[in-house]
């Protein structure tokens, strides 16, 4: 937890682990702080997990900054081959997973093309697939990018218009896609 010294009611930096560890962080700022501040300002991205956890108990108002060139981006060039070069992370990931001995094909679908990932129980295949059959989740690439980078939840992209999760689907995504971190630049800014 760091304060701003003169700005009163403004965080630079705050960082919990658990949103137990956030109510407290912010209680304590708010004990110590000028009564006349009404305001807690927070410098944090919109997509930390404190802003969830935020939202949960209070009114949170989020006020964007981008920088033009923010410094590096994510972006798919070959989605088939990139996707082919995560099948050992997502092997890992199925196999710390309580689904570690799931079977089936989901396939997803993105606007720069579709691949299906084939899963025998223990390791993940990724395949091309051009009219793939069964359970598909159609996503925009920036939309995949997230959840694989771990930048946003599987329930946000869920109340996203422009995803379709077939039921049934959820429990693996949220295997093989948990949320890691934070933050994440701007995706796609061309």
């Amino acid at each position: 937890l760091a304060p701003a010294r003169s700005r009163p009611g403004a965080i630079v930096e705050i960082a919990a682990l658990q949103a137990e560890a956030t109510y407290a962080l912010l209680a304590h700022v708010a004990s110590t702080t000028d009564p006349d501040v009404e305001v807690l300002q927070l410098r944090i991205p919109p997509d930390d997990p404190i802003v969830r956890w935020l939202r949960q108990v209070g009114q949170v108002t989020l006020m964007e900054r981008s920088a033009p060139a923010g410094g590096w981006m994510a972006r798919f060039i070959r989605f088939p081959m990139a996707m082919r070069k995560l099948q050992a992370e997502l092997s890992a990931r199925l196999a710390r997973s309580g689904l570690r001995r799931w079977r089936g094909r989901l396939a997803l679908a993105t606007d720069l093309g579709t691949v299906v990932l084939a899963c025998d129980g223990s390791r993940i295949r990724v395949e091309n697939a051009q009219a793939p059959k069964g359970s598909v989740c159609h996503l925009p690439q920036d939309r995949l990018l997230s959840l694989i980078l771990g930048t946003r939840t599987l329930a946000e992209l869920e109340e996203d218009p422009t995803v379709t999760l077939p039921d049934g689907t959820q429990p693996l995504l949220r295997a093989l896609f948990p949320p890691a971190i934070a933050c994440l630049a701007g995706v796609d800014w061309f």
